[in-house]
């Protein structure tokens, strides 16, 4: 059986608890980030990220997902930028649940190298509200551009700013 270079390793996680399931003031903690890309940086970024993680580890805390706001891997059509970021990002994302939403570098023409949220899309499958009337402009390849989800007390709403307001996002 042949093996490949860029397969990634087989990674689990456990989805978010119900709400009814918990006491009171029970705490959700999550990472945010966006604008992040493949720069020397953006190592530094994730580095920053997994010691948080560690430092809650130490105290019996957990962090329980992990947001990104968009312009993720500034691929501007090149794919191998997007498996670079990919790589990148596999040390904190092998741990903690990922969600993702779209901005202007996934979506954008002129700002995504035409690569119009296709790359995104494709690699990542964000919940998908039953809304006949989502039209192709609310979409891409009939995958939402916006949702939203609850994860214990918390009811998280991922909006896209790159659309006019006449597109139901809510």
């Amino acid at each position: 059986m042949p093996t490949f270079a860029t397969a990634s390793g087989i990674y689990s996680f456990v989805t978010g608890p119900a709400a009814e399931d918990l006491p009171a003031g029970y705490p959700v903690r999550w990472l945010f980030l966006a604008d992040h890309g493949t720069k020397p940086k953006s190592r530094a970024t994730v580095d920053a990220m997994l010691n948080v993680v560690r430092q809650q580890k130490e105290k019996a805390q957990t962090i329980d997902l992990l947001l990104h706001g968009g312009d993720m891997a500034y691929g501007n059509g090149k794919d191998f930028i997007w498996d670079e970021w990919g790589k990148l990002m596999e040390p904190i994302t092998a741990q903690l649940p990922y969600m993702v939403v779209a901005g202007n570098h996934e979506l954008v023409p002129g700002d995504s190298g035409h690569e119009n949220g296709l790359p995104l899309m494709h690699r990542f499958q964000m919940p998908y509200p039953n809304k006949p009337e989502l039209d192709w402009d609310s979409t891409v390849e009939g995958k939402s551009l916006w949702y939203s989800f609850d994860w214990g007390l918390v009811h998280f709403i991922a909006i896209s700013t790159e659309h006019s307001d006449d597109t139901n996002q809510m």
